[in-house]
């Protein structure tokens, strides 16, 4: 077969745009596809409110238990 043959073979097969076939079971939804957006901004919210803790744990130790700020602690923040 020549290369355009195969392409119009494989171009009239396909029903649905893709390089290949869904796995048995998967029905695609290429209108609205499924998303898990939601749990990315959750988690990247969830990581700084716990790095914003330890930040001002840090600075509360350094600047009132211990009164011995260093030039680090400017570097830190």
């Amino acid at each position: 077969m020549v290369p355009a043959q195969v392409l119009a073979h494989l171009v009239g097969r396909q029903q649905i745009p893709g390089v290949l076939p869904p796995p048995p079971g998967v029905t695609p939804n290429f209108e609205h596809p499924a998303s898990h957006g939601h749990y990315l901004s959750l988690t990247s919210v969830v990581c700084v409110v716990i790095a914003a803790v330890f930040v001002f744990a840090r600075l509360w130790v350094k600047l009132v238990v211990s009164r011995a700020p260093g030039w680090d602690d400017g570097e830190f923040v």
